[in-house]
């Protein structure tokens, strides 16, 4: 338990169990908690101000009410049992103890609401009802009680009882109403009650100490759960919610028909009602989390058959027992069931163990338990007082326990059921779903117990007419035309526009077609045309634009070469594509792999040999090859994906209508031209007569530059990862901090490549709103052709709801979530991103077995695309990002294969083992960690061979050596079970402390951008998991603080804190007239000048 704050009766002399010396004469008893007690002043310190465990009982009555008797009969009631009187302290240590008081008085609000029309009563009541929750009693102070008298008419009243879970359970209350039904009546005839004795909850506190869990029980549980792993947290649409607004909410259910059927299902086969529902929900969660296997938690009363009197005890007896089912799909329901019932009773046989203990055999760090089913089945008194002139109209109860999810069985004929919600995890709309769920795996059970378990349907008939229109509904018509055409009727509409910009350089849309005409000219005397591939090795400026259109128009495909990457990975593209040509400049010529070196070349600065290729006439064919890109494979060998014209020119007609983008739009080239979103940022400008800038590399390296070229060229339509855009937003906060944010020429931002949090653009949403620009949210994937889910953000998911929408998918494509068959999962379930209709690419170069696995013809027309990606579809059908369903990851906008890594690691002398994982950064983002089977100096030198060999988006951010790989049972790798690295894990030389002024400031700017805890002066950063994002916020950083100017290159190669502070003290400080920080670009490399294209992790 957190310590608590210090006793509001500060400077009296307390007690070794904190309780002030001169009170002691008010106290009757102290004694240590019980193991639920524990639990719940965990979770209500946890939880302050969240309303959770403050249990409200309503009951309406009718009558003559005698307020003065009501009120002592309840006072009776509260000195009848300790409980009542109990409050609860710390010892000086921090253990809490429970004391009971001599006397608490329980003073009966009466509040007089007559005058409320009956329509608006029931709002008005839970309004008050709801604000009365987030009143937090003060448990040192008892009685944790409170009682009103609302009189709602003459002759009708509502009594609101209010309590803490800490001192009664659904048990116990009913004990404490018929106390107070017999000493009312009692009061009322002025006769004495007959209030039996019962035993104080100390006993109760007492049993559990001396009947610790045996040998046989303990090993029982470590069998049960052994080998079970945490599976994702549960959560659909949940949020931000307001201060002063509960957490938890519910949803009711009640089962009028189908409770007889599931009754008469449960005694034909030997099962509880109990049990059916329990078995259920189960089932639910599991399809809903795309898992075979879940545990729950069971909460039942606990009144120990030898503690003699216990159905008499005034307190919290309850017990929480995980229950651990496994879903076999092809099992008759009913007998899983059964299995299902006969577990649970064993595991009732052996409930002496807290959870927390439990917990602890497991050897969980953390619970797994999300869900909880809670039994209510305590017996309730006859509340009958029609002979002394009363009647009860009506009864409630809302209780709010802490799990995300806790579904309640309330007594009742129709077998109601209550679905306690965390605002948080979940919205009502998902929540609604789960109940719907719920209620038609109940219905499918009773009408057909025998079906196999993975047979029983859960989805409505209005669900299923959803989910078949989402598989089968019509697409957009094929297209018959190119970007490369529609670039020419932009030429011959307009051809003095500007086309392309970048740097200072300008070229028209008569230059651009002139310039490409020219390059193509070159590209065709040596061959190129219809069938052959042109590499290009190209750095970023317009000409790389010209030369691009110049191959296409040819006839031929791209291969774009990022000529930063190692010569043995370049080689193996080239080769493997099958590339025969290369468009590059001279300086490039030695920069380009052996393979590429021995292809025909033409270098832009060459003069034409040729005629130009006319703009119109041989244009390339729809079902030619557009380019070819690769990406990440489990191998080691990356793969090629071949794009058609037809597939890239479906995709603009079908993004395009969700923009009213146009001639007057300036779109940047931000992103490498290895990257398929590149492909959208230039045909989305040239094929709507728009302006596109290419970012020059220290632009694309700086997010202030940025900023700057965004007002300077009027930037209007920005395409980003989300990583990178966080950079961006933090320059934008820097430059307008202290004031509102100047009006922003953007009007899209177009997020891709990586998953994306809404809640990280908070900042951004609060200088510009989320309208202008808008923000969208692009799902793709390179074989499926760029984008094929678009998503408008709203302020509704930037603000309160949680998650990664995605949307849904563009009007040529299809969006399924499926099943390991391929069938449709339910809305709300987990399940693979199928990806069907057209612009999908054939399949993988040369990789037919790879194909096969992914790619298969779609029942309703088109290709199918196997994403490997895990999402849901939302109620209201948009679909929601969930991660992988293999090791596949994302980091920079990149897609990572670790088996590409561990192969190379695997290769790498004195490795005998190793295993790439990603892990969160300081930011939030994916980076690589490597956990390597070998010596501490054979890992303290893998990360230069790794770089030699790999694009640095593969070299792991850290390398930990490990003395053994853990293992599951079936011998795979437990990647679950990988420690965290730290951030000093890769350390190679002894720690040195900062020296100077400087380095300690820098220390602190590195230290908190990488989230390290320790860094020592000459630690190579690298180490400490620096990437060039991280490079370009501690650039920033140290700009904005120092105000000097920061070489990328000292941020990316063998940097230190040292050799940062060195820079910063050699440099002087360059500020403006007003002694601010200067506004130009803050990133500045000489060496960047004239370099290779950019890094692709810098611009991913």
């Amino acid at each position: 338990l957190p310590t608590p704050p210090a006793d509001p009766t500060t400077r009296r002399p307390l007690t070794k169990e904190g309780v002030p010396l001169r009170a002691l004469r008010d106290i009757e008893d102290i004694y240590e908690l019980s193991p639920i007690q524990a639990g719940l002043l965990y979770e209500l310190t946890r939880g302050a101000n969240t309303g959770i465990y403050v249990e409200q009982v309503s009951v309406t009555l009718a009558g003559e009410l005698d307020t003065a008797l009501f009120a002592r009969a309840w006072q009776r009631v509260a000195d009848r049992h300790p409980i009542l009187r109990t409050g609860f302290r710390w010892r000086r240590g921090g253990s809490p103890l429970q004391v009971v008081h001599r006397r608490a008085g329980l003073g009966i609000e009466q509040l007089d609401w007559r005058d409320v029309p009956d329509d608006a009563w029931q709002a008005r009541y839970q309004e008050w009802l709801d604000a009365d929750r987030m009143r937090p009693f003060d448990l040192a102070r008892p009685p944790l009680m409170r009682a009103s008298l609302i009189r709602r008419a003459d002759d009708t009243w509502v009594f609101a009882w209010r309590f803490s879970h800490l001192i009664m359970d659904g048990w116990s209350f009913g004990i404490a109403i018929a106390d107070f039904l017999d000493g009312y009546r009692a009061l009322h005839r002025g006769t004495a009650p007959l209030a039996p004795p019962t035993r104080p909850y100390r006993d109760y506190v007492a049993w559990w100490r001396d009947h610790p869990a045996d040998a046989d029980t303990a090993g029982f549980w470590r069998e049960a759960l052994d080998g079970f792993e945490h599976g994702d947290p549960l959560g659909q649409g949940g949020g931000t919610v307001p201060p002063g607004e509960a957490t938890h909410h519910f949803v009711h259910l009640t089962l009028p028909g189908l409770a007889e059927r599931i009754q008469r299902a449960a005694r034909e086969h030997r099962l509880t009602a109990a049990t059916i529902v329990q078995g259920a929900w189960s089932v639910v969660l599991a399809r809903h989390l795309g898992t075979d296997e879940v545990v729950t938690g069971s909460t039942t009363a606990h009144r120990p058959r030898d503690l003699t009197g216990a159905a008499g005890i005034l307190g919290p007896l309850i017990v929480t027992l995980p229950a651990r089912c496994r879903i076999d799909p092809a099992r008759p329901a009913v007998d899983w069931l059964r299995d299902l019932q006969a577990g649970q009773a064993r595991a009732r046989e052996r409930d002496r163990v807290p959870l927390v203990e439990i917990q602890r055999l497991a050897g969980w760090d953390a619970s797994p338990i999300e869900s909880n089913v809670a039994f209510e089945n305590a017996p309730l008194p006859e509340v009958a007082l029609d002979d002394i002139g009363l009647r009860v109209l009506g009864y409630a109860y809302d209780g709010r326990p802490h799990f995300p999810l806790t579904l309640v069985i309330l007594p009742g004929d129709d077998m109601p059921l209550r679905l306690v919600y965390d605002r948080r995890r979940f919205d009502r709309p998902a929540a609604d779903l789960l109940v719907r769920h719920l209620r038609t795996l109940l219905e499918s059970f009773a009408a057909a117990p025998g079906t196999p378990l993975g047979e029983l349907p859960m989805t409505t008939a209005e669900e299923r007419r959803v989910l078949d229109a989402d598989a089968e509904g019509d697409l957009a018509e094929p297209v018959a035309d190119t970007v490369l055409g529609r670039l020419a009727e932009q030429i011959a509409r307009d051809p003095g526009a500007v086309a392309v910009s970048g740097g200072s350089d300008r070229l028209t849309y008569r230059e651009l077609d002139r310039r490409a005409g020219l390059i193509g000219g070159r590209l065709a005397a040596l061959g190129a045309g219809p069938g052959r591939l042109v590499a290009l090795g190209l750095r970023r400026s317009t000409d790389l634009i010209a030369g691009m259109v110049g191959a296409l128009r040819t006839g031929a495909a791209y291969l774009p070469l990022d000529l930063a990457a190692p010569p043995d990975r370049l080689a193996y593209l080239v080769e493997d594509a099958g590339a025969d040509l290369v468009l590059t400049e001279k300086d490039l010529l030695p920069a380009l792999p052996e393979p590429a070196r021995r292809l025909p070349a033409v270098c832009l600065e060459d003069e034409p040999a040729a005629e130009p290729v006319p703009v119109t006439g041989a244009l390339p064919a729809p079902d030619d090859r557009m380019y070819v890109l690769y990406t990440s494979g489990s191998t080691g060998r990356p793969k090629g994906v071949p794009i058609l014209h037809r597939d890239v020119a479906q995709f603009m007609s079908a993004v395009m209508p969700e923009m009213d983008a146009g001639p007057d739009d300036v779109w940047t080239m931000f992103h490498p031209y290895g990257f398929d979103l590149s492909v959208f940022e230039i045909w989305g400008a040239l094929t709507t007569g728009a302006r596109l800038h290419v970012m020059t590399e220290a632009e694309v390296h700086s997010p202030e530059a940025q900023c700057e070229l965004i007002e300077a060229e009027g930037v209007t339509v920005l395409n980003q990862t989300p990583s990178a855009f966080d950079l961006l937003a933090e320059a934008d906060g820097l430059r307008h901090a202290g004031g509102r944010a100047a009006p922003c020429p953007l009007r899209y931002v177009v997020f891709g490549g990586e998953r994306l949090d809404p809640v990280r653009l908070r900042p951004w949403a609060r200088r510009h709103g989320v309208a202008a620009p808008r923000l969208v949210n692009a799902y793709g994937i390179t074989e499926t052709t760029i984008i094929s889910m678009w998503y408008e953000l709203t302020e509704h998911d930037v603000f309160t709801r949680g998650g990664s929408p995605i949307g849904r998918a563009l009007r040529h494509q299809r969006a399924l979530v499926a099943d390991g068959t391929g069938r449709q999962v339910p809305l709300g379930c987990v399940g693979e991103v199928h990806v069907c209709g057209r612009s999908i690419s054939a399949g993988y170069l040369g990789r037919p077995d790879l194909t096969a696995e992914r790619f298969a013809p779609d029942p309703a027309g088109g290709t199918r695309y196997r994403t490997g990606d895990l999402a849901r579809r939302r109620a209201d059908g948009v679909l929601e990002f969930l991660g992988r369903n293999d090791d596949q990851v994302k980091i920079r906008g990149f897609r990572v294969e670790p088996g590409e890594v561990e192969a190379v690691l695997a290769e790498q002398a004195g490795v005998t083992g190793a295993a790439v994982v990603a892990r969160p950064g300081p930011d939030g983002a994916a980076r690589l960690v490597a956990y390597v089977v070998a010596t501490p100096d054979t890992v303290a030198g893998l990360g230069e061979r790794m770089r030699a060999r790999l694009p640095s988006y593969l070299v792991p951010s850290a390398f930990v050596p490990v003395g053994e790989l853990p293992r599951n049972p079936n011998g795979k790798v437990d990647r679950r079970a990988l420690p965290d690295p730290g951030r000093d894990g890769a350390r190679t030389v002894p720690r040195t402390e900062p020296r100077t002024p400087t380095e300690r400031g820098v220390a602190a700017v590195v230290a908190e951008v990488l989230g390290a805890k320790e860094i020592g002066v000459l630690d190579d950063l690298a180490g400490h998991g620096l990437h060039s994002l991280g490079a370009m916020r501690i650039a920033m950083r140290l700009r904005a603080e120092w105000r000097v100017e920061v070489p990328l290159a000292l941020t990316r190669q063998d940097v230190t804190v040292a050799s940062l502070a060195e820079l910063i003290d050699r440099e002087p400080a360059a500020p403006d007239a007003t002694g601010a920080p200067p506004t130009g670009p803050p990133l500045t490399d000489p060496e960047l000048t004239g370099s290779p294209l950019s890094d692709p992790q810098l611009t991913g």
